[in-house]
């Protein structure tokens, strides 16, 4: 079964998300070269009412790859610690189609 995480993400200032984006775009290289056998879909976008808001849509082919593979890769371990001193909000939702 198809895998989706729909995370919303709010920032206090906009240094930090344009932080958490730079990281994340490093991320997203890897993932969409290196992970290409299961995963689908892996993007950010900015909201149009709220200039310090973004949303991240992760599809993968199964929950399993997302769990045992993409969440213990280095690069997203890596990512984590590069923002964990963020001051964000993160609400994030699980899907499966």
């Amino acid at each position: 079964m198809i895998f989706i995480l729909i995370i919303n993400i709010k920032f206090k200032d906009k240094e930090d998300m344009e932080y958490f984006i730079n990281n994340f775009l490093i991320l997203q290289k890897y993932c969409l070269d290196k992970e290409k056998d299961f995963l689908l879909q892996y993007e950010y976008a900015i909201s149009d009412k709220n200039k310090n808001k973004i949303i991240i849509i992760e599809k993968y082919k199964n929950k399993d790859a997302y769990l045992n593979i993409h969440r213990k890769s280095k690069q997203f371990l890596n990512f984590k610690e590069n923002i964990k001193n963020l001051n964000l909000i993160i609400d994030g939702e699980s899907f499966t189609i």
